[in-house]
C-alpha cells in the first residue's frame, strides 16, 4: 500500500499548482471572456438600444401628430353643426366672430374662420401667437375693395377698435375653393407667413364644406394651426443630444425639425419653406440626401424602414417611419441617432476590462501560491461532505482546519446541512399541503368556469332559437294570412278567423323582439336609428292600432293632441312606437271600465327660430292601478304588476325596454298610480324638428298587376314554406318565379334563368345567401341585379354585412306584404295596376236624406271640413263623434259622416260638408 501511494505521489502534481494552474487560468480566461463578450453584447446592445430610443421617439412622435393635427377637424366639425343648426349665421358675422374668439381660448390655433357662398366670412385670429383677434369680411364690390376689417378685442371677445383692414377675395381663395372641391374635410395646403409685425410661421390649413339637408352648400369653415409648434415638440422631446428628429413631406419639402433652425428661410422681407436636402443644419441636409439617395420615391414607403448612413466616417442610425391621417396628409417621420453616442463608453469599458484580467492574472498566480498549502486539507473535506450531501446524505459534519475562515466555513456548511435536513422536512409537509389546496381550487375554479359557460351557452341557444326557429314558421303564418286575405274569394267569416291567427302571431313576433331587444340592452348594443317623419300621421296611425283593442274591451279612448304640435320631427319613429304602443296596450289591458286618454302636448312655448321641441307623451287609465310597493320595480325585467291572469299576454320585458329606449333618447319614464283608480304614465322628449317636409300621399288601393313586360324573381330559402309564401303573394300579380334551396342551386339556376331580381335567405347549407351574392356580384352580367336578402334576424350587424356584400336592400321574415311591394316597386322600377272599385252610389240618391240633416254651426265644421281636405279619414272619424256629443239633434249628420268616412267617400263627405257651410 505504502509503495502504491508513493509510485502515486511521483507521478501526480503538487497540490498547489494544481490550485494556481487552473484558478489562474480560469481567472484569466473568464474574464477575458466576459470581456469580449462585454464588447460584443454592449455593440449589440446599442444596436437594439439605438433602434429602440429611434422607434419609441417616432411613435412618440405619431402620436402626438395624432392628437395634434385632429384638433382642426374637430373644430371644423362643431362648427359645421352649429351652421347646418343655424347657430352659426352670416346674418350675425359680429357674433360668429366672437364664438371664434371663444374657441380660439379653448384652442391653440392659428386662424378660425367661416366663409359664406356670398363673398362674406368671419374669423378669428391669432397672428402673433398671443393676441386674438376678429376679421369681419363682407362681400367684395369695386365701391367697397377693402372689405376685410381686423379687430382688437377686450377680455370678453367685443371688438375694441379696428386694427386693419385689407382686401380679401373669400370665393377665390384656396382656403374656400379647395374643400368645395375636394366634397370632404380636406387639409387644403401648408403655408408659411410673414409679417414684419409678427413672427414668421408655418400653418397648416384645414377646411370642411357644409352642406344642407338638400346638399345645398352653407358655406366653408376652416381652421388653421400652428407647424412651428411641432418643431419646438421635437426639440424638447427627450432624445440624444446628437440625434435629430425631422418631418418630411412626400416631396421632401421640411414641415419640423428638432433642430435650431426653424424649417423655413426669411430673405428680403420674404418667407420661402426649404427642403431638408437645403436644411441649414448639416446634418440634417446630410441625412436628407441620402435618404433620398436610398428611397428616391417617399410615397412607396408605406411600413417604417430603418437605415444606417455613414457620414464621414460618423454611423447613425436612421428610422423612417410614414404618418397619415383620413383628411390627406402624407408626412415622413426621420429619427437619427449616431453610433458614437453610446461607442465611447463601451471603449472605456473594453480597456478597463483588459487591465482587470492583467492584474488579476497577477493577484491570483502570487496569491494561489501562499494559499494552496492551507486550504487544500480543509477544502477537501469540505467537498468531500458537499458530495455526501449532494447524493441525499444530509447527515455531515465537517472537522475545521488551521485556518478561521476555513472553520467558519465547516461551521456554516454543518449549520446548512442541519437547516436542509429541517428545510426539507417541512418542504416535504408543504408540497402535500399545496398539493392539495392547489388541486382543490383548481376543481372549484373548475366547477365555477363550466358553470359559466353552459349558461351563457344556454342562453346563446336559446336566444338564436327564439329569434331563427320562431321566425321561419311566423314567416308562413303572416305570409299566407296577408295572402289569404288578399283573395277576393275568401268569406267574411274566414277573414275575422284570419285576423286573429294574425293578431297571435304579431303577439308572438312582439314576444320574439322583446327578449332580442331586452338581450341587445343588457349589452349596450342597442341603437337609435333616427329619420324624419310626419308627426301628426305617427300618431294618428299608433293610436288606431290601440283604439281597435279598447273598443273590443269597451273601453272608451280618447286621443288629444295639441293644436300646437310640428308637423315633422326627426327621431327613431320605430322606438318611439314601440314605447307608445307598449304603453297604451297596458293601459287598455289593466283598464276593465272608464276609459284609457292619450295627451301629446308642446312643454315649452317655442319661437319661429327654434330647431326643438319639448314635447310630452301623457298615458292615462282608469285602471286597476298599482300597489305602491311595486312602483319602484315594474321597469325591472319580468317583473308584472298585475294579477296573473292579466300577465298571461307579455314577457314582463315591455316597461324594462321602453324605460331603456327613452333613457337612450336622454329622459325617462314618469308614473303616477292609485291602486284601484287608475295609473299615469309620461315623458318629455327634446325632439329636432325636420328641415323640410312633404307629406305624401299613400294609396289604399289593392294592388293586382305592373305594367310592361313580365319580370322574372328568383327566390332562394333551405325552407320550402319560406319560398312558397313569396311565390304566392307575387304570382297572382303576373310575377315569374323560380326556387332555389340553397345558394350553390341559386347560382345555378341564376345562370340559366337570368332573373330580374332575386331574394334570398342569408344562412344557408352548402352555399350561403352572401356567399352567392358575393359570387354573383363578381359577374358582368350580374353586377347590378337587384338581390334582396331576406334573414330570419333583424340584427343591424346582419344587415350591414348583407349590404357590404352586395345586396342591394334588406327584408327580414316574417315578410311583410306592402314592404315587399314597396320594395320591388323601387328596385324594379314598376308602376302598379289597382283594383278598379265600384263607384259610389250617385250623391243624388241621398239628397233629399241630407236635406232632412240638422247641421250644427258653420265654426263647428272647420276642424272636419280641414281634416278632410287633408285626408285624414282618423281625424275625420274623431271630429264626427266629437260633434255626435254635442247635441242629440247632430247624431244623424255625424252618423252620416262616419258612414262615407268607412266607404272612403272622401268627395261625398266634402259635397255633404260645402252645402252646410
Amino acid at each position: 500500500m505504502k509503495k502504491n501511494f508513493s509510485s502515486l505521489k511521483n507521478h501526480s502534481l503538487p497540490l498547489q499548482w494544481v490550485l494556481i494552474i487552473p484558478f489562474v487560468l480560469q481567472i484569466f480566461g473568464a474574464v477575458g471572456l466576459i470581456g469580449y463578450l462585454s464588447f460584443k453584447n454592449g455593440e449589440k446592445a446599442i444596436q437594439d438600444l439605438a433602434k429602440q430610443l429611434t422607434v419609441r421617439t417616432s411613435s412618440q412622435v405619431n402620436s402626438h401628430l395624432d392628437t395634434y393635427l385632429a384638433i382642426p377637424h374637430q373644430v371644423n366639425q362643431i362648427n359645421a353643426n352649429a351652421m347646418r343648426l343655424g347657430l352659426l349665421s352670416g346674418r350675425d358675422r359680429k357674433t360668429v366672430g366672437k364664438y371664434f374668439w371663444q374657441q380660439m381660448q379653448a384652442y391653440d390655433l392659428t386662424y378660425i374662420t367661416m366663409c359664406l357662398p356670398t363673398g362674406e366670412a368671419a374669423g378669428a385670429a391669432r397672428y402673433d401667437g398671443k393676441t386674438v383677434t376678429i376679421d369681419d369680411t363682407v362681400t367684395k364690390t369695386p365701391n367697397l375693395p377693402k372689405n376685410n376689417t381686423t379687430y382688437l378685442t377686450d377680455q370678453d371677445g367685443n371688438p375694441t377698435q379696428v386694427l386693419t383692414t385689407a382686401t380679401w377675395d373669400t370665393l377665390n381663395e384656396t382656403n374656400y375653393t379647395e374643400p368645395i372641391k375636394a366634397g370632404k374635410p380636406s387639409w387644403t395646403r401648408i403655408y408659411t407667413y410673414y409679417d414684419p409685425a409678427y413672427p414668421p410661421y408655418i400653418a397648416a390649413s384645414a377646411g370642411r364644406p357644409v352642406y344642407d339637408a338638400n346638399h345645398k352648400l352653407l358655406g366653408v369653415v376652416g381652421v388653421d394651426i400652428h407647424l412651428l409648434k411641432l418643431s419646438e415638440f421635437l426639440h424638447n422631446l427627450e432624445f440624444s443630444d446628437s440625434g435629430q428628429i425631422f418631418i418630411l413631406e412626400r416631396d421632401g419639402m421640411l414641415v419640423a425639425n428638432s433642430a435650431q433652425e426653424k424649417p423655413f428661410i426669411v430673405a428680403n422681407q420674404e418667407i420661402k419653406r426649404i427642403k431638408a436636402t437645403d436644411s441649414p443644419n448639416p446634418i440634417v441636409k446630410a441625412l436628407a440626401k441620402r435618404i433620398k439617395k436610398r428611397i428616391p420615391d417617399l410615397h412607396s414607403l408605406i411600413h417604417h424602414q430603418d437605415l444606417k448612413i455613414n457620414l464621414q466616417g460618423q454611423i447613425y442610425h436612421v428610422h423612417i417611419a410614414p404618418w397619415r391621417d383620413q383628411y390627406g396628409l402624407e408626412w415622413f417621420i426621420v429619427t437619427s441617432v449616431p453610433e458614437s453616442s453610446f461607442m465611447a463608453q463601451i471603449n472605456a469599458n473594453t480597456q478597463t476590462t483588459i487591465w482587470l484580467c492583467v492584474v488579476a492574472l497577477a493577484v491570483a498566480t502570487v496569491v494561489g501560491i501562499f494559499t494552496s498549502r492551507w486550504i487544500a486539507i480543509p477544502i477537501l473535506r469540505v467537498n468531500k461532505a458537499s458530495q455526501a450531501v449532494a447524493s441525499g446524505d444530509l447527515n455531515q459534519i465537517v472537522i475545521g482546519g488551521n485556518i478561521q475562515e476555513l472553520n467558519s466555513l465547516a461551521h456554516s456548511f454543518n449549520q446548512m446541512a442541519g437547516r436542509l435536513r429541517e428545510s426539507f422536512t417541512a418542504l416535504e409537509e408543504s408540497k402535500a399541503e399545496l398539493e392539495q389546496r392547489v388541486a382543490q381550487r383548481t376543481d372549484e375554479l373548475r366547477q365555477a368556469k363550466e358553470t359559466a359557460e353552459t349558461a351563457n351557452r344556454t342562453k346563446s341557444e336559446f336566444l338564436a332559437n327564439m329569434n331563427h326557429e320562431l321566425r321561419t314558421p311566423l314567416n308562413g303564418i303572416l305570409g299566407y294570412t296577408q295572402i289569404i286575405q288578399r283573395d277576393p274569394a275568401t268569406p267574411s267569416k274566414q277573414m275575422k278567423g284570419l285576423e286573429v291567427i294574425h293578431q297571435c302571431a304579431a303577439h308572438l313576433l312582439t314576444l320574439i323582439n322583446d327578449i332580442l331587444d331586452f338581450s341587445k340592452l343588457e349589452v349596450q348594443k342597442m341603437e337609435l336609428y333616427t329619420q324624419d317623419f310626419h308627426l301628426a300621421n305617427f300618431l294618428a296611425s299608433t293610436v288606431d292600432i290601440c283604439r281597435v283593442k279598447s273598443e273590443q274591451k269597451g273601453v272608451e279612448f280618447h286621443y288629444q293632441p295639441a293644436k300646437n304640435l310640428p308637423t315633422a320631427i326627426h327621431t327613431d319613429d320605430k322606438r318611439l312606437r314601440q314605447v307608445l304602443l307598449n304603453l297604451l296596450s297596458n293601459a287598455v289591458k289593466f283598464t276593465d271600465v272608464g276609459r284609457v286618454t292619450f295627451r301629446v302636448e308642446v312643454v315649452d312655448v317655442p319661437t319661429a327660430s327654434d330647431l326643438i321641441r319639448r314635447i310630452r307623451f301623457v298615458i292615462e287609465d282608469t285602471g286597476i292601478g298599482i300597489p305602491a310597493d311595486k312602483i319602484t320595480t315594474i321597469f325591472l325585467p319580468f317583473e308584472q304588476a298585475g294579477k296573473r291572469e292579466r300577465n298571461i299576454e307579455g314577457t314582463g320585458l315591455g316597461l324594462a325596454i321602453s324605460q331603456q329606449i327613452i333613457e337612450k333618447m336622454g329622459s325617462s319614464i314618469q308614473v303616477e298610480s292609485v291602486l284601484g283608480q287608475g295609473s299615469c304614465f309620461w315623458f318629455e322628449l327634446d325632439l329636432p324638428l325636420a328641415s323640410e317636409w312633404t307629406l305624401e300621399e299613400v294609396t289604399q288601393e289593392k294592388v293586382i298587376g305592373y305594367q310592361g313586360e313580365q319580370r322574372k324573381i328568383l327566390v332562394i330559402d333551405d325552407y320550402p314554406e319560406n319560398c312558397l309564401v313569396v311565390v304566392n303573394m307575387l304570382e297572382p300579380l303576373g310575377f315569374k318565379l323560380a326556387q332555389a334551396s340553397d345558394g350553390q342551386a341559386g347560382l345555378d339556376i341564376a345562370l340559366q334563368m337570368r332573373p330580374d331580381l332575386i331574394i334570398t335567405d342569408v344562412h344557408m347549407s352548402v352555399m350561403d345567401g352572401l356567399a352567392m351574392t358575393r359570387r354573383l356580384r363578381q359577374l358582368p352580367d350580374f353586377a347590378t341585379i337587384p338581390i334582396i336578402a331576406s334573414p330570419a334576424t333583424v340584427s343591424q350587424v346582419d344587415m350591414q354585412v348583407s349590404l357590404e356584400a352586395g345586396c342591394s336592400s334588406f327584408l327580414p321574415k316574417p315578410i311583410d306584404f306592402t314592404g315587399l311591394l314597396a320594395q320591388l316597386q323601387q328596385l324594379l322600377q314598376l308602376q302598379w295596376v289597382y283594383e278598379e272599385l265600384s263607384q259610389p252610389a250617385p250623391a243624388v240618391a241621398t239628397t233629399d236624406d241630407e236635406a232632412d240633416l240638422v247641421l250644427p254651426p258653420s265654426v263647428e265644421l272647420t276642424a272636419l271640413y280641414t281634416a278632410i281636405q287633408g285626408g285624414l279619414m282618423t281625424d275625420v272619424q274623431q271630429e264626427a263623434k266629437r260633434i255626435k256629443q254635442l247635441a242629440p239633434e247632430y247624431a244623424a249628420f255625424a252618423n252620416r259622416v262616419l258612414e262615407l268616412c268607412h266607404s272612403f267617400d272622401d268627395e261625398a263627405i266634402i259635397h255633404l260638408l260645402e252645402s252646410a257651410m
